[in-house]
Formats: C-alpha cells, sequence, structure tokens
C-alpha cells in the first residue's frame, strides 16, 4: 500500500488496515499520508541499500532519518545486518542512532544463511 503507484488506491480502508496484526511495512514507507496507508506499524523491514539512497548511510546529519522513523517507534525493525561489512555497519549506525535519541525501538538483525534452516 505504500508504494507511489498505489498511492491513493481504496484497496482496504484505513481504520481497517490499523486494527489488523500484524502490520508489516517495507524499507521505511513514509506514513505521512495515513489517510492512504494508516499508521499502525509491528514490524518493518529495511535494505541496507534505503539507508545509503535516502539518508547517505547515516554518515552526515541524522535529523531526517531519526524524524523517518518517528512513525515506527515501537516496532520491531527487521535488517540483514551481517552479509556484508557495510551492512553491519549500517546496522550498528541505526541502532546508536536511535539510542542517541531515545527511542523505543527493538531490532532484529539476520545472517541470510541463516534464513535457509
Amino acid at each position: 500500500r505504500s508504494s507511489d503507484l498505489l498511492h491513493h488506491t481504496p484497496v482496504l480502508p484505513t481504520a481497517q488496515l490499523d486494527y489488523r496484526t500484524p502490520v508489516e511495512r517495507f524499507n521505511l514507507a513514509p506514513l505521512n499520508s495515513t489517510n492512504d496507508v494508516g499508521k499502525k506499524v509491528d514490524l518493518a523491514t529495511v535494505n541496507p541499500i534505503t539507508l545509503i539512497d535516502r539518508f547517505q548511510g547515516l554518515n552526515s546529519r541524522r535529523k531526517a532519518f531519526v524524524e523517518a522513523m518517528q512513525p515506527y517507534q515501537k516496532s520491531l525493525i527487521v535488517m540483514s545486518a551481517f552479509s556484508h561489512e557495510l551492512h553491519a555497519q549500517l546496522f550498528f549506525k541505526i541502532y546508536y542512532t536511535l539510542e542517541d535519541f531515545d527511542f523505543d525501538l527493538n531490532m532484529l538483525s539476520f545472517h541470510p544463511a541463516d534464513r535457509k534452516s
């Protein structure tokens, strides 16, 4: 539902979407248009490339990232952090940034090989 292609497309009324369990979001989709996509998030996946593209890998200012994360507070954030060294660095940048800004957030990381078992 957060894709630009589906924006303003009535698939499921927002009120119903926000009462579903669980509600999953992908790649930190913006939740600024809650009339279309709802505001509930139980689990969000993060592709490390998204962090590089949208937030310059958290190498400079972190405010835009922190603001984008506001709707995801109290959600479980899942990221493949250990498939590449860069991904592990990004995972820890996210973790420490959110810790610095007193976020109440749970993060889970995994290695892609773990999904095979």
